[in-house]
Formats: C-alpha cells, structure tokens, sequence
C-alpha cells in the first residue's frame, strides 16, 4: 500500500460509517491512490 492509501485506510477506519467518500476521492490524484481507494471503498 502507498503512504497516501494507508492514511486513507486509518481516516476509513477511525471514522466508521461516518465516512466523507467523495470528499476524501478529491484529495488524491495519482491513478494508483484511486485505484487503491476505490477497493478499499468498496470493501466498506
């Protein structure tokens, strides 16, 4: 997992169901962060 991704994961993880999707989709812009949100989204 990239750095970028990994925080993304504790931000999902701290927050539950409280989750800011899109807000959180804006804020990374390499294709592999979004890949990685993106699975990581739908695991949720």
């Amino acid at each position: 997992m990239s750095g970028t991704t990994k925080k993304v994961a504790d931000v999902a993880f701290k927050a539950g169901r409280n989750i800011d999707w899109e807000g959180m989709a804006k804020l990374l812009v390499s294709d592999e962060a979004r890949r990685e949100f993106y699975n990581l989204r739908r695991a949720f």
